[in-house]
């Protein structure tokens, strides 16, 4: 599925009638992540070495590839660790993944093979035009953390970093018929230390667990650059995104990158076509055709053409309340077909941060509050799907939130476009976690990743901030200024229309602090010593010390178990009852602040982290507000919800704090209703109007020996829990 979403991403709507041209893609698309019977079947061992995975399969998986009985069949996106990325001696090392791939054919038809017995020879010579004419490129979604591909045992790629796509092209020379055996190798080993992160808080799942598939492309046609670093080389760069202004028009330039597979011994003539459609509808509000010439060149050294175009009037992408999308269309047009499209969506906004009123979109203050996210699920570890994906970002409009961190590392181009039709404003950050990089190798794997980031996130409209490294330690000599200068100049040759952030646990007044534009604090007063009231006084005294840095909170929060509850919590007691008191606590001295430019819990689902001893789970940070398999909301995610979203929402905190004291304190998160009531077995026992902080607690609530039904109710909306005594 995530294959096919993919393929979506990029595909032309509506386009092929107009001028009267013919369709002749150059490059065609496949899947690896999904089972297909027929892709192996009629393979025999005379053809291809053993072992080879099963019809029922994909891929084969094996720690030990030359120890043919080690190999098993997986389905890809995959991860070696879902077992047991909870434990501290979980398993770092390097596995192998194998597959086979057709070769005969631009379209990678192996009808030819069907008919045949497996004893049958089929040879092809080198210079068949089915073969070299046509360019295999693998298309790997994240493989962590270094991997190298291998075509027929011989290296034809690598790539080292654990969050971004990746292509390697398989050379011709190395290609044999009537498939190529391709092996991908993948290390999260412990010892590998020129790959950022070198640690941090989360656990390192290995394995390719993104989307994986491959590429079929015609040789001496052109083509939008493949190997830009993991993106097409199409950037829609809007000019004027920095502006204080409501933005009254859009002013962009489309850069577009074009290379060619195979040497060209003469220059090329090509139309370039952009359109940009308004939303999902036909009408265009940019029409531009610009003949253009592709200079002589050797393989695959793009040519980069500029278009600049103005949407005039625009209709502005406005966070949660209006997140409208243009869908931009570019085609290629060669010898009067259209040989390559790329479609994207791009949004028309204008932000700026204040260090004294906070963040400002097309003019107009706007509150960032939300959540951080970390990728991993339950039963899965980074191996998710479209469906899990989608059911986060169900369960953040619940909650309507208005900003999204993705820590500490890139995330799926699916959780950047959902972000983008939500209106969710995307903090966007690279894994370079806690060890300032000393060494040159570091220091060149951090530019690359964040290189990765940007160019392959470039075109989302939620992304408004770079987030250049998290929690950087300083001491012993080791300073990170000089690495934060260098990324920050990295971020801003990539893209000077956006902001650089860091997120900090030591002193603003730190050096690197001057290199970016904005940053956050991560801060847990109430859970890591001191306590939850202080948090406000805390982040004046930052403040006061840094007047004229615009500063928010990345990270707050407390951790809580569904199993520990306590009539009188108290810190670090992992009880579900702390976790919502501290919030309760917290949020208010935030929301008062207009200074903190951002503001997100830490964090939104449990996840894991091996080294962690605590709660009732060992390998678990159970700070999320909701539980790492996402089937049950904590106590503290509806206290968010109360005070984010407007609907009518009542909620008797303690539904899982089942036997309880014969006299307790009750609280009721309420918003939309006019009043609360409280009623135990019935009976009416507390009445309040909707409070401004939205917490409603009810003293000394007698309850009954045995059986106690609590319910609050606010007009029509109620809550239920049943007690014990």
């Amino acid at each position: 599925m995530i294959g096919f979403l993919f393929l979506l991403v990029f595909w032309v709507v509506g386009t092929d009638a107009q001028e009267g041209r013919a369709r002749g893609l150059a490059k065609q698309y496949f899947s690896l992540s999904q089972t297909n019977d027929h892709l192996f079947s009629h393979f025999g061992d005379s053809a291809l070495p053993s072992p080879l995975p099963p019809p029922t399969s994909r891929w084969l998986f094996s720690f030990n590839a030359t120890d043919e009985t080690s190999w098993r069949p997986v389905s890809v996106p995959h991860s070696w660790n879902i077992r047991d990325g909870l434990s501290p001696n979980y398993r770092r090392a390097k596995a192998t993944y194998r597959t086979i791939l057709p070769t005969l054919g631009v379209s990678a038809d192996i009808s030819p093979l069907m008919n045949k017995g497996h004893d049958d020879e089929i040879e092809l010579s080198n210079n068949d035009p089915d073969k070299n004419s046509v360019t295999i490129v693998l298309d790997v979604g994240a493989a962590n953390a270094h991997a190298e591909v291998f075509a027929n045992t011989i290296l034809v790629g690598s790539h080292s970093g654990g969050f971004s796509r990746f292509r390697v092209e398989i050379p011709s020379a190395v290609i044999t018929n009537p498939a190529t055996v391709v092996d991908v190798t993948v290390d999260n080993s412990a010892s590998l230390t020129d790959i950022v992160p070198l640690s941090g808080d989360f656990t390192f799942f290995g394995g390719i667990y993104r989307d994986i598939g491959y590429w079929t492309v015609r040789r001496g046609v052109p083509i939008f650059d493949m190997f830009d670093v993991g993106s097409f080389g199409v950037y829609f760069i809007q000019k004027n995104t920095l502006s204080r202004e409501r933005p009254s028009q859009g002013i962009f330039d489309a850069s577009i990158r074009v290379s060619c597979f195979g040497n060209l011994t003469d220059t090329r003539e090509l139309i370039l076509v952009l359109r940009i459609f308004e939303g999902t509808t036909s009408k265009s509000v940019v029409d531009i055709s610009r003949n253009v010439s592709l200079p002589f060149s050797t393989c695959l050294v793009p040519t980069t053409f500029t278009i600049p175009f103005i949407i005039s009037s625009p209709r502005l992408w406005h966070g949660r309340s209006d997140p409208f999308l243009y869908r931009p269309v570019v085609e290629i047009v060669y010898q009067e077909s259209i040989v390559d499209s790329f479609t994207t969506r791009i949004g028309v906004r204008s932000y700026h941060v204040d260090p004294v009123y906070g963040f400002f979109l097309n003019g107009q203050p706007y509150s960032l509050h939300g959540v951080n996210l970390h990728q991993d699920w339950e039963s899965l570890g980074w191996a998710i799907s479209e469906v899990n994906t989608r059911r986060n970002f169900a369960m953040f409009d619940d909650l309507n939130i208005t900003a999204l961190r993705c820590a500490h590392y890139q995330h799926s181009e699916l959780t950047y476009k959902l972000a983008d039709e939500y209106g969710f404003v995307v903090w966007a950050e690279i894994p370079n976690i806690e060890n300032a990089p000393i060494s040159p190798g570091l220091y060149l794997n951090t530019a690359s990743q964040l290189r990765e980031l940007i160019r392959q996130a470039y075109n989302h409209a939620s992304i408004l901030f770079w987030s250049v490294g998290n929690e950087l330690k300083i001491g012993n000599g080791n300073s990170p200024a000089p690495l934060v200068w260098m990324l920050n100049k990295v971020a801003k040759a990539e893209d000077p229309y956006r902001l650089t952030t860091i997120a900090v646990n030591t002193p603003l007044t730190h050096p690197m602090m001057t290199f970016v534009d904005t940053a956050a604090i991560n801060i847990y007063p109430g859970w890591y010593g001191g306590k939850a009231s202080e948090l406000g006084i805390s982040l004046d005294k930052y403040h006061i010390t840094r007047p004229d840095l615009s500063f928010g909170i990345t990270e707050y929060g407390a951790g809580a178990s569904i199993y520990i509850h306590s009539e009188k919590p108290v810190i670090m007691d992992h009880s579900e009852e702390y976790q919502a008191k501290l919030h309760q606590e917290s949020w208010p001295q935030l929301a008062a602040r207009k200074y903190l430019w951002w503001k997100t819990v830490w964090n939104f689902a449990d996840f894991a982290s091996s080294w962690r001893h605590e709660g009732d789970r060992d390998g678990m940070n159970d700070k999320g507000l909701v539980t790492y398999d996402r089937t049950v909301k904590k106590d503290a995610f509806y206290y968010y919800k109360s005070v984010w979203n407007s609907e009518a929402l009542v909620h008797v905190i303690g539904s899982r704090f089942t036997y309880r004291d014969p006299v307790v304190d009750v609280t009721v998160y309420a918003n939309g209703v006019e009043t609360v009531k409280l009623f135990v077995n019935g009976v009416l026992v507390g009445e309040m109007v909707l409070r401004t902080d939205r917490v409603h607690i009810f003293p000394r609530v007698q309850l009954s020996n045995g059986r106690n039904v609590v319910v609050g109710t606010g007009g029509k909306t109620e809550s239920r829990v049943v007690w014990y005594v």
